[in-house]
């Protein structure tokens, strides 16, 4: 039963942190046409791919945060994840924004859709830092044994999509850049109140323990 209790709220927060707002943002831009459909589905579909790549750093954080167990200080396991996260980040989010348009012709063919593609990629792909921080966050808490916030964070990730979606799609008249914008800011509000909420929980190391 402890297992289930544990894994169960990891299944809902990977089926709504990662599935689930990419079939919000869907939803709300199937308002504009089959071009922003397949713009957002291309563009989701690849951040998608770059989220393996934190998963590396998120798993390796999760088991020596685990490890650790409260006998040993957590303050440089944290901080390594967070220099790894920081390079990870850049390597992902500098060349992405910067070949946006070949990468969006790179999956498909029609001129509009890759225009939409690469505005969409401008946003998400600058915003990518915050959805690799709130999955190092996550990793974190799961470390110490911790699976509900995360999935409780991952639920109000979507509520704020589900709420500025429109708001930026058609209020602002933004369009498929809009969606992505929405994504972004809603992850940005979740992730401080998960830092929040993590640095009410984790103990900091006191000195002697750190060193």
């Amino acid at each position: 039963m402890r297992l289930i209790r544990l894994a169960l709220p990891v299944y809902v927060e990977l089926l709504t942190a990662v599935v689930a707002v990419g079939l919000i943002d869907l939803l709300w831009v199937s308002g504009l046409g089959s071009q922003a459909v397949a713009a957002v589905t291309v563009a989701t579909t690849t951040e998608y791919l770059a989220l393996g790549v934190i998963l590396a750093v998120q798993t390796g954080t999760t088991v020596l945060v685990g490890r650790r167990d409260g006998r040993e200080p957590i303050t440089p396991v944290i901080r390594t994840a967070w220099l790894l996260w920081a390079a990870v980040s850049l390597a992902v989010a500098v060349p992405g924004v910067s070949l946006r348009e070949p990468l969006a012709r790179l999956f498909t063919g029609d001129a509009v859709t890759a225009g939409l593609t690469a505005d969409f990629y401008l946003i998400s792909l600058a915003g990518i830092p915050v959805f690799f921080a709130q999955s190092l966050t996550d990793g974190i808490f799961k470390g110490r044994g911790d699976t509900t916030t995360p999935m409780r964070t991952a639920l109000l990730c979507n509520a704020l999509v589900i709420v500025l979606d429109p708001l930026f799609i058609y209020g602002l008249d933004l369009g498929v850049p809009g969606a992505a914008a929405a994504t972004v800011l809603a992850r940005a509000v979740t992730l401080a109140v998960a830092l929040t909420l993590l640095a009410r929980r984790v103990p900091r190391d006191s000195p002697a323990r750190a060193n």
